[in-house]
């Protein structure tokens, strides 16, 4: 298939952009096969291979599937793992505090689609070895996780879906905690 000229110059216009960015992608993609990191530069995360891996969209060259990615499932786990005890640990107990920034800010319809589809994307990453979308990550939840943690799921949905909507203040109250490291006294629960 020969490209119109306008979307040639297009193409060849980001690809020269993208060059100059990450010295050496573009010529990876075309030789069949990427090899992360060996430009010298770092290596974009396992979730960016699975991603390209799994999910990429061609534009232009082969499709992912012909491309031989690198994709490892042991590295992308222990990156989920990683990420929740660096990253979501942290904010979460920084969110469970209500008066701090951090604790106003997980009240919010972005905290609340932020904390929930964020800690649930992790979670199906480990359980799946894929990658999920944020709505993704809700129907992960309301497919698989037990019925007392559905009311936070749908809510997380309800705003991702309509992104200016606001949450319910009885369903932040009586499911947001969930999420929330134990404190006070209160045990957390499991899934």
């Amino acid at each position: 298939m020969t490209l119109p000229a306008l979307a040639e110059e297009v193409v060849t216009t980001y690809l020269r952009a993208a060059d100059d960015e990450a010295p050496g992608l573009v010529e990876g993609l075309y030789e069949g096969r990427f090899h992360p990191g060996t430009d010298g530069t770092a290596p974009a995360g396992p979730v960016t291979w699975r991603t390209l891996s799994g999910h990429g969209t061609t534009l232009r060259g082969p499709e992912p599937a012909g491309l031989d990615l690198w994709h490892d499932p042991r590295a992308l786990a222990v990156w989920a793992d990683d990420d929740l005890d660096r990253y979501w640990r942290r904010l979460c107990d920084r969110a469970s505090r209500p008066f701090s920034v951090w604790g106003q800010a997980a009240l919010g319809g972005y905290g609340t689609v932020w904390i929930v589809t964020g800690v649930t994307r992790l979670h199906f990453t480990l359980a799946t070895g894929d990658i999920t979308s944020e709505e993704g990550a809700c129907r992960h939840a309301l497919e698989t996780f037990p019925p007392r943690w559905h009311r936070v799921a749908e809510e997380a949905l309800r705003i991702r879906r309509t992104d200016r909507a606001l949450p319910t203040f009885t369903g932040l109250l009586g499911d947001m905690t969930e999420f929330l490291p134990a404190g006070s006294g209160r045990t957390r629960r499991s899934l």
